[in-house]
């Protein structure tokens, strides 16, 4: 049985929040990485199995969006 289990990790575009995107991507994880940064999401997204995510947590404008594209 397969899954379409993914795993939102927030702040990833720096820090604990890159390296925890990058682990979970490492050993198989479909990982959605959201964060503030355009250039530093891109970053991610040349890794296989994340996916970037524009969002900032403190603009309910921003979440909204990220819900729906969800």
């Amino acid at each position: 049985m397969t899954t379409d289990t993914k795993i939102l990790v927030t702040g990833a575009t720096s820090g604990l929040g890159r390296e925890m995107a990058l682990q979970l991507a490492a050993r198989g994880e479909a990982v959605i990485a959201s964060g503030r940064r355009d250039a530093r999401l891109a970053e991610l997204e040349v890794q296989s199995g994340i996916t970037g995510l524009k969002l900032d947590l403190s603009s309910s404008a921003d979440i909204t969006a990220a819900c729906a594209s969800l």
